[in-house]
């Protein structure tokens, strides 16, 4: 009897193995990020580059922004929008905002966009509709309306859809820049898109918004308002502004 009992229990015991085994099969790949990322090739997209290199890096500008966005992911600065007073408004690297993730990654480009926004904004306050009364170049550059107001004269607009017969995934490439909200016309968020895609080839994106990872593919989760590409050539000489080396 004692027999019989051991016996039934190594039966069960790989039985169990056997249904945990085949559980994992099923589950691994649902759980595991990399199981849902695909890349230009996946769709045959040919990944678009710049004509500049502002920091003469040997990388590209589109690449560099993805790269400086990627940077800031993997950084995982703790989210903090206070009002700075020092160093020009901008926080240091341990805290940021998503708006701080946009001019960080330009930065390391090469490019100065706190610099760029804050002198549009002093020769055409009018155009920002977060600038109230005086410009404040403490601020304004860290507001999402500002960014995509400086972004809509000075970079190349592309599509916003993401689905239906108007969605083509070569559209989007990584170092674009995306301003969001959560319905109808506001702005309140903006992230730069990476080079891995979902399965209908929408890219992942690097954003701050105080959540887990920096780095995902919540896009979909997002009413997308506005969709750039950066060319330095745009914008004008009395705007552009290179970051201090």
């Amino acid at each position: 009897m004692r027999g019989r009992r051991i016996g039934y229990a190594v039966i069960a015991a790989a039985l169990a193995a056997t249904i945990i085994g085949v559980s994992l099969v099923f589950l691994i790949p649902r759980l595991s990020p990399a199981a849902t990322r695909f890349s230009d090739a996946d769709f045959g997209i040919e990944r678009t580059t710049s004509a500049a290199d502002a920091d003469h890096d040997g990388i590209e500008d589109y690449w560099d922004f993805w790269l400086g966005a990627q940077a800031e992911a993997e950084r995982h600065p703790r989210y903090d929008g206070a009002y700075l007073t020092s160093n020009g408004g901008r926080p240091d690297p341990a805290t940021g905002v998503c708006t701080d993730l946009i001019w960080r990654a330009f930065r390391d480009a090469g490019y100065d966009l706190p610099a760029m926004i804050n002198a549009d904004i002093a020769a055409h306050p009018a155009d920002y509709p977060r600038v109230a009364g005086a410009p404040d170049p403490l601020i304004d550059f860290r507001r999402v309306p500002n960014l995509h107001v400086f972004l809509t004269k000075y970079a190349l607009s592309l599509p916003t859809a993401i689905d239906g017969a108007e969605f083509d995934p070569a559209d989007w490439q990584a170092g674009d820049i995306v301003t969001l909200g959560p319905g109808g016309d506001r702005l309140t968020h903006t992230g730069i898109l990476g080079p891995d895609r979902d399965t209908q080839g929408l890219p992942w994106m690097a954003h701050n918004g105080g959540q887990r990872e920096l780095y995902d593919d919540d896009l979909r989760a997002w009413r997308i308002v506005g969709h750039f590409r950066f060319d330095a050539a745009r914008v004008p000489d009395a705007v552009l502004r290179l970051w201090p080396h």
